[in-house]
């Protein structure tokens, strides 16, 4: 996570699949897409939501920030850097729990359908079928939900 001041944007890297060898378990945090619009996305494991973080997350559209999310499936692929995805700017739509916040962002733009291809056409789906289905690149995994 990169907050950048002059721009008054939060920027909000992230890495679906988080490998033992290079996550701890602190920071193996369970992100991914509830479906083309919303995803779900952990932060850090010390943030809570009276932090200047979670504060700033919380209130941002009031505040008149914004959020950026871009994804990446995991940081390397072969031993090659994989680089990361812009989903766009995403507004708080609501959080549980705290160290870490599960917040939920409504992405101001659907995830291209064409990320959303793979091993099912999850872009066909039903929003209520498809949730849990996280995007990976240009395929989609199942992934768990995460329990409120």
């Amino acid at each position: 996570m990169l907050w950048h001041e002059p721009s008054l944007c939060d920027l909000r890297f992230v890495t679906l699949r988080k490998s033992e060898a290079l996550f701890s378990l602190t920071t193996r945090y369970r992100d991914l897409a509830l479906g083309p619009s919303l995803f779900h996305w952990e932060s850090q494991s010390t943030t809570t939501a009276a932090s200047p973080t979670g504060q700033r997350s919380i209130h941002h559209a009031a505040r008149g920030s914004r959020v950026l999310l871009l994804v990446r499936e995991q940081r390397r692929e072969g031993g090659v850097t994989e680089p990361f995805r812009c989903l766009g700017f995403a507004t708080y739509e609501g959080h549980q729990g705290e160290r870490p916040m599960a917040i939920r962002w409504r992405l101001e733009r659907e995830i291209p359908v064409g990320w959303m291809h793979g091993c099912c056409d999850a872009h066909r789906l039903p929003l209520g079928i498809a949730a849990g289905l996280a995007v990976c690149g240009s395929r989609l995994e199942r992934r768990s939900l995460p329990q409120p």
